[in-house]
């Protein structure tokens, strides 16, 4: 007889893939020395993503008097602030193969997107690559994305808002046999992207410990994402950013300076703003 993590595991295999240009290209973005020109051929290499870059780069978001017609001009334009969450809806889209516009979906979003911005925030204060930490942060939560797409979404949704005393990795490892800390790991892996990035995903439910490792950026990224707002289970009671400060682990005085309202406000601008794209 099958057992719930062999079943759920066989219902992740016949998963999509994700497109492997766009996480080509998120790999790349986390050298901050990446050329233009490296950016410009692997995006050729996908004319669903060009054609998304160039989309992007003509949205109201930016607010050109012009049309772009040069990908290479729209990468530019663009950014790499705004470059790297395209990046990520695009390869979404085709990944889920619907605009995914359910709240379940929208709060991830919202979580992984605020899980970004905070690393990369984080990652500058504490002197780490900004751009591993913000790709690291984008994906730290995919494997919650693929258990929900593995069983569907609203099965997924009943086990991680069950009110129990139970932590969510424990609910979803009785009820499908893996945690989405795993099923992340496993993702990351298989997409063949660094090392430190599965790891990150892996360990980001991990308690507070005081290393300076990538994993434990995003553990805190995540942790605080959470505290101030961005939750990806919203019926479960989530640690206020009091209690997140008093969890910090020593040698983080730093964050104990972090304004909570300020710090949402920016989040929510930020949020709403690449919705635009």
């Amino acid at each position: 007889m099958p057992t719930a993590a062999s079943e759920t595991l066989a219902a992740l295999d016949q998963l999509p893939p994700f497109p492997p240009v766009a996480l080509r290209m998120l790999d790349a973005l986390t050298r901050e020395e990446v050329e233009t020109q490296e950016l410009v051929q692997l995006a050729s290499a996908d004319p669903v993503l060009a054609s998304e870059i160039l989309h992007a780069a003509n949205s109201a978001l930016f607010g050109l008097p012009r049309r772009v017609k040069a990908l290479q001009h729209a990468i530019v334009l663009v950014g790499r602030n705004y470059l790297r969450p395209l990046l990520f809806t695009a390869a979404l889209r085709a990944y889920l193969k619907a605009p995914g516009r359910s709240r379940v979906f929208q709060d991830w979003w919202r979580h992984s997107l605020a899980g970004a911005l905070l690393a990369d925030g984080l990652a500058a204060a504490c002197r780490k690559s900004r751009g591993e930490a913000y790709t690291a942060g984008l994906l730290h939560d995919i494997g919650r994305l693929a258990l929900m797409m593995a069983v569907g979404a609203d099965q997924y949704r009943a086990v991680a808002a069950r009110r129990a005393p139970a932590s969510v990795l424990e609910r979803e490892q009785e009820q499908f046999g893996i945690d989405h800390c795993q099923v992340g790991k496993l993702l990351l892996e298989k997409w063949e992207l660094p090392r430190e990035l599965a790891e990150a995903s892996a360990q980001h439910h991990d308690s507070f410990r005081g290393e300076r490792t990538l994993a434990s950026l995003i553990r805190l990224a995540c942790s605080l994402a959470a505290a101030l707002g961005f939750a990806t289970e919203k019926s479960n009671p989530s640690p206020n950013f009091e209690d997140w400060r008093a969890a910090l682990p020593e040698g983080l005085e730093w964050a104990q300076r972090l304004e909570p309202e300020p710090l949402r406000k920016t989040l929510e601008e930020r949020i709403n703003a690449y919705s635009q794209i």
